[in-house]
Formats: C-alpha cells, sequence, structure tokens
C-alpha cells in the first residue's frame, strides 16, 4: 500500500510589508501634513514679525514723544531770572522749519544742573579769558556757559564754553578759541555801581531727522557729541508755536488758535522778540515700522502719528497771559 503524501495547507497571508501604492498613498498624506504644518509655522512667524514691527513703531514714536515733552518742559530751567529781560542772543528755545516737507528742527536749552555763579566784587569780566566767581559748582570742564549782566542797557549776555575749573581758587577759565560763541568778547562788571553779573551752565540739545542704515532716525546732537539716535523710524517732525499775542493776517500770522483770545501761530518765531512769545509748542511726530508689515499699506510699512502740545515751564520770559 502506498503512503499518502500530505500536501501543504493553501495560504492566503500577504507578503511582510508595505505595497508601492501603500507607500506612495503614504509618502502623500505626510508631504500634506508637512506643507500644512509649514505653512503654519511660516503663518504664525510672519504674524508675530509683523506684530513686533507694529509694537516697535508703537514704541519709537512714544519714546520720541516722551523726549520732547520732558525736554521741552524742562527748557529755561535754573536760566536768567524770570524778572529781567534776556539779550536778544539768549534763545532757551530755537529751530528751524524745513517749509512743510516735516524735517523741522528743535534746539533747546536748560541748566538742568543748577549751575549758577556771580562775579566776585571788583573782579570783572573784561573780555576775559578767566572768571572769578563766588560759587563754581556744578560747573565743568568743556560745558557751554552763559555770562549775562542785568542791569545794563540794553541787558548783555554772550554763550562761552569752560576751558576748565579751578575749584579751590573758584574760577572758570575761557577758551581762548575764536570766534564766539567760544570766547568772552564784551565787558561785564562786578561792582554795586555798575551791578553784578552771573554765569550759567548752559545744556544744549538739538533734535532732527538723520538716515541712519537706510532708517529715519530722530537724534539728538549735544555740544559735545555728534548725533546720537534717540528713536529708529520716526520720519517726520513738524513744529508750530503758538506765541502770547492776538492774531493778525498774514505774514504776521501764519495760523490762529481761535477761540477767545484767538492767538498768533507761527510755523517758525521771526526774531528774537517773537521767540521771547512763545507760549507752547505743538509738534507732529510721524513714525515708521523699520520693516515691511503686511497689509500696512502702498508702501509696505505701517505708518503712525502723534499731534501734541506742549507748554514751557520755565520761560523766563513769560509775560501777563492773554
Amino acid at each position: 500500500m502506498t503512503p499518502r503524501r500530505s500536501l501543504p495547507a493553501f495560504s492566503n497571508r500577504r507578503p511582510a510589508g508595505f505595497s508601492l501604492t501603500e507607500v506612495l498613498v503614504a509618502l502623500s498624506i505626510t508631504s500634506i501634513v508637512v506643507l500644512a504644518v509649514g505653512s503654519a509655522f511660516v503663518f504664525v512667524v510672519r504674524g508675530w514679525t509683523d506684530s513686533d514691527a507694529r509694537l516697535a513703531a508703537q514704541q519709537n514714536l512714544r519714546t520720541g514723544v516722551e523726549e520732547f515733552y520732558r525736554e521741552v518742559r524742562l527748557t529755561g530751567t535754573c536760566l536768567l531770572p524770570s524778572a529781567t529781560t534776556p539779550p536778544a542772543n539768549f534763545k532757551p528755545l530755537d529751530g528751524s522749519y524745513s517749509g512743510g516737507a516735516g524735517t523741522d528742527t528743535l534746539t533747546v536749552q536748560s541748566n538742568t544742573k543748577c549751575a549758577i555763579g556771580t562775579l566776585i566784587a571788583l573782579n570783572p569780566c573784561n573780555a576775559c579769558t578767566t572768571i572769578s566767581l563766588d560759587n563754581v559748582n556744578n560747573f565743568a570742564a568743556g560745558m557751554y556757559a552763559y555770562i549775562y549782566q542785568a542791569n545794563s542797557l540794553p541787558p548783555r549776555g554772550e554763550p562761552f564754553v569752560v576751558l576748565s575749573v579751578n575749584a579751590a581758587a573758584k574760577t572758570l577759565a575761557v577758551t581762548p578759541k575764536p570766534p564766539a560763541p567760544y570766547t568772552i568778547t564784551q565787558n561785564y562788571s562786578a561792582d554795586s555801581t555798575n551791578g553784578y553779573s552771573s554765569v550759567y551752565g548752559l545744556e544744549q540739545r538739538m533734535y532732527q531727522i538723520t538716515t541712519i542704515g537706510g532708517v529715519p532716525t530722530l537724534t539728538m546732537t549735544t555740544l559735545n557729541t555728534a548725533a546720537t539716535p534717540i528713536a529708529k523710524g520716526i520720519e517726520k517732525l513738524g513744529i508750530t508755536y503758538t506765541l502770547n499775542r492776538v492774531y493778525q493776517a498774514s505774514p504776521s500770522c501764519d495760523a490762529q488758535t481761535g477761540g477767545s483770545p484767538n492767538l498768533c501761530v507761527v510755523n517758525l518765531p521771526g526774531s528774537a522778540a517773537d521767540w521771547q512769545l512763545v507760549r507752547s509748542v505743538t509738534v507732529i511726530l510721524g513714525a515708521r515700522s523699520t520693516g515691511r508689515v503686511r497689509g500696512a499699506g502702498g508702501d509696505g510699512y505701517l505708518h503712525l502719528s502723534e499731534i501734541f502740545q506742549i507748554t514751557p515751564r520755565n520761560f523766563v520770559f513769560m509775560i501777563t497771559r492773554l
């Protein structure tokens, strides 16, 4: 009897691994997911970038506003007595007008350290190179100063640069470098008959718009330093001045405040007498983002602006307010 051979049972199990179709489908799904995640990441990053640019522009504008508020309010601090009429060359507030281009400049002067000294009796300064004072506290070499004689007719004064300070002798050395405002050119008395002259420390800051690295920037220049960046992205600086004078027709005034009294507004005071009538300063400050922002406008930059009015608190020439 011939033995029966057993045959292997039939099996329909699939071979191990994935088919080509499955691999292609998986790759397609993975690509779609990666693309979606990548697009979402790019969208989020761009959103962060745009948000940062907006916040930076707002902060830069805020910095510029705070700078002007502080410095204009401090203008005239610890300078000439309010009861005196200042010389024509004494301008704690000065500036220039750009004809509406938005690139005006503003120069402010103050004496925040309150460096003040009176000439010692019988030691006048006759175009001198050394000044003897009763007090040299807070004066420093290289600083600006202003010598002033109140009882001269007209009141006399001029700025100069302090070359050095001798605290023991209570003297200031005046730089001999001509021309003014580096050196003293006039005579200043120091006696009871002709009157006593005084010297005041003088800090000067000029604000203007400068392009740095292709970005418009608000800068500050002092007597001893070059233009220093204050706030990036500041692209517009416009200034008008309200005078303590009733409005008159052009060309005396460029605009009017309205109301009662209706005061004169000028783009720039035209004389020393007008500078002494400045009642308030109106500043238009414009800022843009330092980078492009989606949906910001035609040029791709976000533009912001602020209009604010500042009243100087320390002007020595504030006559009766109208």
